[in-house]
């Protein structure tokens, strides 16, 4: 149980992670089902001290009772059925609600085609996924897909990743929008559970009059601006103090009194006898 929960841990980890791609989140799923595989037939450090300690009836110098209660885990079920659900966890085309489309022939999910379509155009963009002997036109046409698939100028970017396939380490100005597209694609829900901690963080029982617009704009700021740290409030408090006007500022306007309910109802009532 021990190495099962710490293998997920780390691959959870790296999940959450926002510079996690769709290329990155599928090989390291496809690396835990490789581990647990091997798992089945060559168990960890944790798994042989526990069965150790349960052969001589002590760990850690405690003696270990029998539990009627409790029963031990079945390692040929419990990590066949890990590998399971991570096979069921890998990324697809197709949402959690939404039931399974077949294409002709037996047993074929098209949204797993779609997926495996769209990985094989990402990685053309993922300079570790490279062959080491590739060919000058290679990738170009996956390339033509992803950027109608994206809406972007194929020539334009053609042009860029041919200088990106020569030379990895410098990224071309026109093959930057691409890779921002490509990598805005979540590969987890843990980019939503941070925006709903942090609307439970601005929408408190003391601030019930917000808007959605203002909630809105307070979780875009508090999601996508810059370390507060470099942010520098000197010329907005300047310009705050040049223009802003408040109640006791000889410049503003007196405020038109208000209308006298009475009249207003005697009016309408000598109104309605006319």
């Amino acid at each position: 149980m021990y190495d099962v929960l710490a293998e997920l841990s780390m691959l959870s980890e790296s999940l959450q992670s926002r510079k996690s791609t769709i290329v990155y989140a599928d090989k390291i799923i496809r690396k835990s089902i490789t581990f647990f595989e091997a798992l089945k037939d060559k168990p960890e450090t944790k798994f042989l001290e526990a069965k150790t300690a349960t052969i001589e009836g002590y760990f850690c110098g405690v003696p270990i009772q029998n539990n009627v209660k409790m029963s031990a885990n079945n390692n040929q079920q419990f990590i066949p059925s890990i590998i399971n659900n991570l096979e069921r966890r890998l990324l697809t085309t197709r949402s959690s609600h939404e039931k399974a489309r077949t294409t002709p022939g037996p047993g074929r999910d098209s949204h797993q085609e779609d997926y495996k379509t769209l990985l094989s155009e990402l990685k053309v963009l993922d300079s570790k996924s490279w062959p080491s002997n590739k060919s000058v036109e290679y990738g170009e046409l996956r390339l033509e897909k992803l950027c109608a698939r994206f809406r972007m100028n194929v020539n334009k970017t053609k042009n860029s990743y041919r200088d990106y396939l020569e030379n990895s380490s410098v990224v071309q100005k026109e093959l930057i929008p691409l890779i921002n597209c490509s990598s805005l694609i979540p590969c987890s829900s843990s980019e939503c559970e941070r925006d709903f901690s942090h609307m439970s963080i601005i929408v408190t029982a003391t601030k019930t009059r917000l808007s959605t617009s203002n909630v809105s704009s307070l979780m875009f700021i508090k999601l996508n601006d810059p370390n507060i740290r470099k942010w520098k409030p000197e010329p907005y408090v300047r310009t705050w103090l040049r223009k802003h006007r408040s109640a006791d500022d000889k410049r503003t306007r007196r405020a038109k009194p208000a209308e006298n309910i009475d009249d207003v109802v005697n009016e309408n009532i000598f109104l309605e006898f006319l």
